[in-house]
C-alpha cells in the first residue's frame, strides 16, 4: 500500500504455503508438534487458520479501502487433498472476513494444476461434459474449474450478503465461453495466464474485437 498498490493477492493454491496447510495430504504438522498444533490436519477450521490469519493481518496493516484477492483451489484432485465441499466452507469464511475477490483455480504440483477430460482428475468432469449441451460442453471445456464456481457461488448466494466476487482462470479461449460465463452470473472476472504469455495484448483483442480466440499455445509447444 505504501508503494502505491491498490491491492494484493494471498495465494493459497497449487500448493503453495498456504495450500499446503489447507491440504490434508500434505499438512503433516500433528506428527511433527503433536495434536495441539493449532494448524494440524484435523477439523478445516485450523487447516484454513493460517489463510484467516494472513486476511486479517493484511487488513490490520492496510486498511478497509485495500483490496484483497485470495487464490484458492476448487479442490487439490489428489486422495486426500482439499475437496470441493471444503474448498466451498473457506470460500465461506473468505467472505465472512471481508475479503473482497475470490479467484478459484485447482490442483497442485503433484496432481497437476491444469489438466483436461483425458486426466485422471477431476473423476467427474468428462462425464459431465459428455452429458452437457453442446454450449454448456464448451463453457465447460475451456473453464477447468468454471462448475466448481458455480456450486462456490451458490453457497455465497445463500450466506449473508454482500456475495463475494469470484473470478475464474484456467482453459479460457473464446469470447464467447468468456461472455456467456459472465452474463449467467457463473463467475464476474475472467482471468487469463499462459495466452498472455505469447500475446500481452490477447486481452485488448478480445475486446475490441480483434480476436474472437486466444490461441492455444500449449499445444504448439507440444507438437
Amino acid at each position: 500500500a505504501e508503494c502505491g498498490f491498490d491491492g494484493v493477492q494471498l495465494h493459497a493454491a497449487h500448493g503453495y504455503l498456504l495450500s499446503s496447510f489447507l491440504n490434508p495430504r500434505a499438512n503433516n504438522r500433528a506428527s511433527l508438534f503433536g495434536e495441539g498444533d493449532p494448524y494440524h490436519a484435523g477439523e478445516l477450521t485450523r487447516r484454513a487458520r493460517p489463510l484467516m490469519d494472513a486476511v486479517r493481518a493484511v487488513r490490520a496493516a492496510c486498511g478497509p479501502a485495500f483490496c484483497i484477492s485470495v487464490k484458492l483451489n476448487s479442490a487439490d484432485f489428489q486422495e486426500g487433498g482439499l475437496t470441493a465441499d471444503e474448498a466451498r466452507e473457506v470460500a465461506l469464511a473468505l467472505q465472512r472476513e471481508g475479503v473482497d475477490l475470490l479467484e478459484l483455480t485447482g490442483g497442485n504440483y503433484e496432481s497437476g494444476i491444469y489438466f483436461d477430460e483425458t486426466s485422471a482428475n477431476p473423476a467427474s468432469l468428462a462425464e459431465k461434459r459428455q452429458s452437457a449441451g453442446k454450449r454448456e460442453s464448451t463453457r465447460l471445456r475451456e473453464a477447468y474449474f468454471l462448475e466448481y464456481a458455480v456450486g462456490i457461488r451458490a453457497a455465497l448466494d445463500a450466506a449473508a450478503p454482500p456475495t463475494l466476487p469470484l473470478l475464474v482462470t484456467g482453459g479460457w479461449r473464446t469470447a464467447r465461453a468468456m461472455r456467456a460465463a459472465l452474463a449467467s452470473g457463473d463467475c464476474d472476472v475472467i482471468g487469463l495466464g499462459r495466452p498472455l504469455c505469447g500475446d500481452p495484448r490477447g486481452a485488448a483483442k478480445l475486446l475490441d474485437g480483434t480476436l474472437s480466440a486466444l490461441p492455444r499455445l500449449e499445444e504448439s509447444m507440444h507438437a
